[in-house]
């Protein structure tokens, strides 16, 4: 069957822009061949000399070539390891090229190379002979475009581009000068140039910039720029020269958002690009602008949702720069996430987020967010946040589950139904960790410098933010009688709260008294007497607000070696006895030479004394728990098993087997039936035991078909489901009311 030639010509126009898809579909069917060449030979690039004159062979022998070629693209590479790197390429004359491509009119021309250009890669300063050449004979190019090259002087550049006397559009990257001299008054006299459209960065020099705009005052209509770094003094040239062009009808300012992780400046930055994209809109030509247009290229969106939600600073940019654009007929912004695939429910999650910070294009419908479609390995019914799972609680009535992640969110899932209750942005950058009130109203989040108390059980409210610690929170724990919060930080301090208004701060152990180390893992013990932590090769045991002065007791990690690590601990129900694993990361595979090491030892709560040691691990023990009894212990390790124990005897009652990889934790479920461990690889899935005998009784794959590790797993307290969530932000709820095996 033949296909119509309009459906040939419609396939092969989809795959314009991939040449390895048009190979492809030219060597499958003929009948896609001479629309394939079209688009193939509609640009070429030239990468050397020698290939120039190769190239022209090569047309000579396929004649129907020539007057298909639009663009060339003069390519110099200069290798990372070059020591005599050359730009001949761009320095010669194309008399050839241009004299056997009758159809030629966009010319460009760029320099390559793996990172920054060598500090001996020579500038472009083009002979005059050159230039009169391209001015006799460039009369075609329409379009020009500069990428990448360090030109010797702003004379340099501003010869090559008025040699080419007709070209209208003109697109300019990463171009730099190697001396510091101005353009004389006379080269950039107004008027002398035809360029209509312009597209720039924040990587070309200003005073290419500047030469543009003052010799296209009369012709330039259309102006794109991108945003990539904020510097006062380039900026401050910047606003002076958009005043020059006076016809011009678009203008697009390109805010470029990062990726790199957020950090203390993030805001800072994102204040200067906004503050710099008003500056520029207060000071162009307004008389024939129709189309202005301000776009956030961000990767991912919720990196610009979170310091458009948390900094005061950014938020006063917006509104500058709301204002300077309602001042113009038809103002819009466009949102668009640079990885353009977004989990379900969260673009409209970050839509709402953004939407607040400009709050009247937003009414109006000017604000655009171009984020709202899920990538194929996330269906409808894989909910969850931006990044990776950092925290997950099940609510005391078993009625919710609460997540927190990397990208700052928190959300409250419905466990019955597995749906989104309440979601909202907690902190800049990521949620450490969190704790729910016994009674379920509150919880407490970390991620910042403060924690912060929130009000969830009739939407979400800000009740308080604990100031005291100097560097980021990374730990908290509430006490299950409800009356104190605890929270850990960097600057290696423990600090308890009143859990309730006015949420002062009731004690402190300072760096020295909390452990060498930062304080992780925070925990009360179930009568709320004591409070635990782990620190730098140890495990600390605290009664607050008792004796002023009384210092924890510190576990050690190994009775006669130092540097051996605390990996985990787990009270028991009547708060008695407290277990610790313990070991290190087998890094070289050595694991059976640190037998004595990987250990699970228990110990008296209220003396600190040694109790037990629960030997048989032989690589690290990276999870331990007690059963709701206090009767069992369940331990998991890098040895890739997971194991349960008689407290009192200190035998091994049960073997874990079949699990795939290295045991990152493991859970015993509130009836003490059955316990979850999670792998630490991605693409495992994590199982379900019967501690009684070791059997297994369901594998969840879940997260394993999407390749996910698996973070964290918790129980409901009426044992009714298991949740789970993975680095990747994916969390799933499970029902266990079915009948298990």
């Amino acid at each position: 069957m033949r296909l119509p030639i309009e459906l040939c010509e419609w396939i092969i126009d989809e795959a314009r822009d991939d040449p390895q898809s048009l190979h492809q579909l030219s060597l499958a069917c003929v009948a896609f061949v001479h629309r394939a060449r079209y688009h193939l030979f509609t640009s070429i690039i030239i990468r050397n000399v020698k290939q120039m004159e190769s190239y022209l062979e090569f047309l000579a022998e396929h004649p129907w070539i020539p007057a298909r070629v639009q663009k060339v693209t003069l390519s110099a590479s200069i290798p990372k390891d070059n020591d005599k790197p050359n730009i001949r390429l761009l320095e010669v004359i194309p008399a050839h090229v241009f004299n056997s491509l009758p159809s030629l009119q966009a010319w460009s021309m760029e320099v390559r190379s793996s990172g920054h250009l060598p500090l001996k890669t020579p500038s472009l300063s083009l002979h005059r002979s050159v230039l009169r050449w391209y001015r006799r004979h460039g009369s075609r190019i329409r379009n020009l475009e500069l990428d990448n090259i360090s030109f010797k002087d702003i004379s340099d550049f501003m010869g090559l581009v008025s040699s080419l006397v007709n070209i209208h559009g003109l697109r300019c990257s990463r171009i730099s000068f190697r001396t510091e001299r101005e353009p004389e008054s006379s080269l950039a006299k107004p008027g002398t140039l035809r360029i209509s459209t312009l597209e720039i960065s924040t990587s070309v020099d200003t005073r290419a910039i500047e030469y543009v705009l003052a010799r296209s005052t009369a012709t330039l209509r259309s102006i794109r720029f991108s945003i990539f770094h904020y510097y006062p003094d380039y900026f401050g040239r910047l606003e002076k020269a958009m005043r020059w062009p006076k016809q011009l009808t678009s203008l697009v300012l390109v805010v470029n958002v990062g990726a790199e992780p957020v950090m203390d400046n993030s805001n800072k930055s994102l204040y200067q690009f906004l503050r710099g994209s008003a500056g520029i809109l207060e000071r162009v030509e307004r008389s024939h602008m129709r189309d202005v247009r301000v776009e956030f290229n961000t990767d991912p969106i919720s990196r610009l949702g979170s310091c458009l939600s948390h900094a005061t600073t950014s938020l006063e940019a917006c509104k500058v720069l709301e204002g300077a654009l309602l001042t113009f007929p038809d103002p819009r912004i466009l949102v668009s996430d640079v990885v353009g695939v977004q989990r379900a429910g969260r673009a409209d999650f970050w839509s709402s987020v953004i939407g607040r910070a400009f709050p009247t294009l937003n009414e109006r419908g000017l604000l655009t967010i171009n984020a709202m479609h899920t990538g194929p390995l996330n269906p409808p019914d894989l909910l969850g946040h931006k990044s990776g799972v950092t925290c997950l609680v099940a609510s005391h009535d078993s009625k919710q589950v609460v997540s927190a992640s990397l990208d700052g969110t928190v959300i409250i899932w419905d466990s019955s139904r597995g749906t989104v209750l309440r979601q909202w942005l907690a902190h800049e950058g990521a949620v450490n960790d969190l704790a729910l009130s016994p009674d379920d109203r509150r919880l407490v989040s970390v991620g910042g410098n403060a924690p912060v108390v929130w009000a969830i059980d009739n939407g979400v409210q800000n009740l308080a933010q604990l100031s005291g610690h100097k560097r980021a929170v990374t730990t908290c724990a509430w006490s299950p009688d409800g009356a104190l919060i605890a929270s850990g930080s960097r600057d290696g301090t423990v600090r308890i709260w009143n859990s309730h208004d006015p949420f002062q701060q009731r004690d402190m152990l300072g760096y020295r008294s909390a452990g060498p180390g930062l304080p992780s893992s925070l925990q009360f013990s179930p009568d709320a007497r004591y409070l635990a932590w782990i620190f730098h090769h140890g495990c600390s045991v605290w009664k607050p607000l008792q004796v002023v002065g009384e210092l924890p007791k510190k576990l050690p990690s190994h009775p006669d070696r130092d540097g051996v690590s605390i990996n985990a601990f787990s009270f028991d129900p009547e708060s008695r006895r407290v277990a610790t694993a313990h070991g290190n990361p087998d890094r070289q595979g050595l694991g059976v030479d640190n037998l004595d090491a990987c250990v699970v030892r228990i110990w008296d709560v209220a003396t600190g004394a040694a109790l037990a040691v629960l030997t048989g691990h032989w690589k690290r023990v990276t999870s331990v728990a007690f059963s709701p009894d206090g009767r069992s212990l369940l331990s998991a390790s890098d040895d890739k098993s997971a194991r349960v124990w008689d407290v009192e005897s200190g035998e091994e009652t049960a073997f874990l087997e079949r699990v795939a990889s290295e045991v990152a934790q493991t859970f015993f479920s509130p009836d003490g039936k059955y316990g979850a461990t999670g792998a630490s690889w991605e693409g495992q899935a994590f199982s379900l035991w019967r501690t009684e005998d070791g059997s297994c009784v369901a594998e969840f794959d879940e997260h394993a078909r999407a390749r996910g590790r698996v973070t964290h797993i918790a129980f409901s307290p009426n044992c009714e489901f298991l949740a789970s969530g993975d680095h990747d932000g994916i969390v799933h709820i499970r029902s266990l009311l079915k009948p298990l095996p």
